[in-house]
């Protein structure tokens, strides 16, 4: 039988390893169909199909745009697009013109707590691409700011720290607009960390293409009760580890998968 992942990221937004090294990863996991969905950006994507290429990994474009919707926010993932369509790419780079600013504020925040990191240090960890929180973190462990990765996370760089700045998010509707002009499929992902099955329904009612069923964070119960929601609005499902090769995730690469018989019509659509 063969499987999928089809939601990970690298050093090109918020994970540890590169593209290349997150598709020799996905083959030690004898993981068969892989897709990078990186947050905002495309940028890693050349490097990791030329890496799943000389290992015999299928892939294709993939994406996970920062939304909101009302007043929650919501992860939404693009699928089998055009990398090079004009208005997605104009929204990725104001994506990243907005990332860049982003990790000046950190940096202040945490200059004034007494914790001193440079850019440009930053850069070299993000090993030439999206540098972020995990370097910043990374940076903080080395110079003995902070014991751990973990630590870093909930003293200051995660959403109740105290150096945490909010993220960029378009309007949900918008995101499902741009991938779909793009000739993309879009999927709401990990609906069960929302927790708002109404919204979810109202997304479902404006255009959504399918629901992500499998995910570290749905336990089987979730992963029944989404896919029976698909069933009944007759959506695409998908599933994926979410793997950023953080301390907290080592293990779900490989584990969090989905069987290729059970994403089929979703392959048909990214594929085409």
């Amino acid at each position: 039988m063969r499987y999928a992942d089809l939601h990970l990221h690298s050093t090109f937004s918020d994970g540890l390893l590169t593209p290349v090294a997150l598709a020799q990863a996905c083959a030690e996991q004898n993981l068969d169909i892989c897709c990078l969905t990186d947050h905002d950006t495309i940028g890693g994507y050349t490097e990791f199909a030329a890496a799943c290429a000389s290992l015999q990994i299928e892939t294709f474009p993939g994406i996970e745009l920062s939304t909101t919707f009302k007043d929650t926010g919501f992860h939404i993932l693009g699928y089998g697009f055009d990398v090079s369509h004009g208005t997605l790419n104009a929204h990725l780079n104001d994506a990243a013109e907005n990332r860049e600013s982003r990790v000046g504020k950190i940096l202040e925040k945490l200059d004034l707590q007494g914790i001193s990191l440079e850019e440009s240090e930053l850069a070299a960890r993000g090993k030439g691409s999206r540098y972020g929180r995990p370097q910043i973190a990374d940076a903080m462990v080395e110079k003995g700011y902070v014991a751990s990765f973990t630590e870093a996370f909930d003293r200051y760089l995660g959403t109740d720290g105290t150096a945490y700045v909010p993220y960029y998010k378009i309007d949900a509707l918008h995101a499902i607009a741009l991938i779909h002009a793009a000739g993309g499929t879009a999927i709401i992902a990990h609906p069960g960390l929302q927790n708002r099955d109404e919204l979810v329904k109202k997304l479902i009612g404006e255009g959504i293409d399918g629901i992500e069923i499998i995910h570290p964070e749905h336990p089987d119960e979730l992963v029944v009760h989404y896919t029976a929601m698909a069933t009944t609005h007759n959506l695409l499902v998908t599933g994926g580890s979410d793997y950023h090769a953080r301390p907290q995730d080592l293990d779900h690469l490989g584990k969090f998968k989905i069987a290729e018989s059970k994403v089929i019509e979703f392959l048909k659509a990214a594929r085409d």
